[in-house]
């Protein structure tokens, strides 16, 4: 598909658009990532729905999108140290992250490697 060909529903006035029509298993064009980061500015928060990425395929996409790190406060997956599982398991009474919180934004760089 190329990349004038996807489909995308805002999702609010004012944040969030819904993005089908793509594939991010597979590396993409430049033209098709420009596509994407053009929509992911202007929506602020993208849904692409029905994905199924291995974790080599998400950072992939990651990395084309902009800088990767590992979050200081939790370890990663193992062998992906920068990617943070968010699960509820069946015994925790409170979602993740379900509480207040500021993520990285204490740290003196967010935006590095580490804080």
């Amino acid at each position: 598909m190329s990349a004038a060909a996807l489909e995308v529903t805002p999702l609010a006035p004012a944040v969030g658009a819904e993005v089908r029509g793509i594939d991010l298993s597979r590396p993409l064009a430049p033209a098709m990532l420009a596509r994407l980061r053009e929509i992911w500015l202007a929506a602020g928060v993208l849904v692409l729905p029905d994905q199924h990425l291995t974790s080599e395929a998400f950072l992939a996409l990651a990395r084309a999108l902009g800088e990767v790190s590992e979050y200081p406060f939790l370890r990663g997956l193992a062998g992906f140290p920068e990617i943070t599982e968010v699960v509820k398991l069946e015994h925790e009474t409170v979602n993740f992250g379900g509480v207040w919180h500021s993520d990285t934004t204490t740290c003196r760089a967010p935006r590095r490697r580490r804080c």
